[in-house]
């Protein structure tokens, strides 16, 4: 056992590195070659940030992407053959759970995350004001992927299962939020609060106001989870600002987008205009086949792809994040809008646009590699409904800062680098 500032226990093996043995940075160079220099060759490469669409190359130059053309020589560098592969930017996934160890949420997110092309991870609430700062020593320091966060505005954030942080208000203090934050500014991007009957109980809406309070304060975006809400969502949305977040926005519990005759809430199309986004954030039980279907009938389309990975959901329904792209396919939406949704605007969200998200020259050299599987699929929601698909994404290679990595063992969650002589 170590001791943590604020006098938390941690278990010995999460102060350790948390990349696994398996995935430690191979040598800088390579037979005089920069080991971050790769040539992904002849994939179907999807690029919505730049309307790119078809088969080219991506060009990674000492981790940086250089180019896409329909033919770059290698020159030496190391090449992945990508043919019949579909090639994307990094996927950017703006709502996980990878406190790992500490909270009954968090899962690895090298195993359960990278592996599957989630190159961009922002974790929504796992940690407060009290845990924060050893979530960011032990794990946002120590992570390879690009990692952001939201702090929950419970002092212990996500601790206890079953325990609804927000039920007594002791644990929401303003002062140490906003403390905690402005100390800590180097991975946050803003507040997180959840308001579900059995987090807040008979605290009601009052955790609300406590998180409005400190991001208000802090002039940052609030993410806010719903879905069983004691309080009306219409009632909610109207304090969220330009820049919030309704997380979890196509749950099919109480309280949700729909009114009594299935009609958009005039309330979510007024949020939405004013600029705030609406999250997927599929999750253990919090996405509805039926009413994503009815949003879509009625024009109304998510902001971006989201999972709400957790222990509770990635051994179903979520799996991972091409299980959920695969089953927006099956929704009908086009290939493009699908990496669209899972890339550009999630980095734009977080303000890294033109950082990851995108294959533009400068940006990181995160890139995704897909088999697309053709079959048929059964696809199931939180609520227990069934849609079947015929396309199934599943992640190949995955490429961090210009380095080559590709799932492997059994169940394909762990990741080696690989290594070729340079041609």
């Amino acid at each position: 056992m170590s001791t943590l500032p604020g006098g938390i226990m941690l278990q010995t093996r999460y102060c350790t590195d948390r990349r696994a043995p398996w995935l430690r940075p191979a040598p800088r160079f390579i037979g005089g070659v920069f080991r971050m220099d790769l040539v992904i060759r002849g994939g179907y490469v999807v690029d919505p940030s730049q309307d790119l669409e078809g088969t080219m190359d991506v060009e990674i130059v000492r981790g940086r992407v250089r180019r896409v053309a329909p033919h770059i020589e290698p020159k030496g560098r190391q090449t992945l053959n990508a043919r019949g592969k579909i090639v994307t930017p990094g996927l950017v996934d703006l709502h996980c759970h990878f406190y790992e160890g500490f909270t009954h949420y968090g899962v690895n997110l090298e195993a359960a995350m990278l592996s599957r092309g989630v190159t961009t991870a922002v974790d929504t609430g796992s940690a407060g004001a009290q845990t924060y700062p050893a979530f960011q020593e032990w794990f946002l320091d120590k992570a390879r992927p690009t990692v952001r966060a939201y702090l929950n505005i419970s002092e212990g954030g996500l601790l206890i299962d079953g325990l609804g942080e927000n039920i007594d208000m002791r644990a929401l203090r303003v002062d140490r939020a906003v403390e905690c934050y402005q100390a800590h500014r180097k991975y946050l991007i803003g507040m997180k609060v959840r308001l579900s009957d059995n987090v807040v109980e008979r605290s009601g809406s009052k955790p609300l106001d406590a998180a409005l309070e400190a991001a208000e304060f802090l002039r940052v975006p609030l993410m806010v989870h719903v879905g069983d809400t004691p309080s009306s969502l219409p009632s909610i949305l109207k304090r969220l600002r330009p820049g919030d977040v309704l997380t979890h926005a196509f749950h099919g519990r109480r309280e949700n987008i729909l009114d009594a005759r299935g009609r958009v809430r005039r309330a979510v199309w007024a949020a939405r205009d004013s600029g705030v986004l609406l999250d997927v954030a599929h999750g253990r039980s919090s996405f509805s086949f039926e009413i994503m279907e009815r949003a879509m009938a009625q024009g109304l389309m998510p902001g971006n792809l989201s999972t709400d990975l957790h222990t509770h959901c990635i051994h179903g329904p979520v799996y991972d994040f091409p299980s959920l792209m695969s089953k927006f396919l099956a929704l009908g939406f086009p290939l493009a809008e699908v990496v669209r949704l899972s890339t550009q605007t999630a980095a734009e969200w977080i303000g890294l646009q033109g950082k990851v998200g995108t294959l533009k020259k400068g940006a990181r050299g995160d890139v995704a590699v897909f088999r697309m599987k053709e079959g048929r699929f059964v696809f199931e929601d939180s609520m227990g409904a069934r849609r079947t698909g015929r396309r199934m994404l599943e992640a190949t290679h995955v490429v961090l800062g210009g380095r080559l990595l590709r799932p492997s063992g059994v169940d394909r969650r762990r990741l080696t680098e690989v290594v070729r002589k340079p041609k």
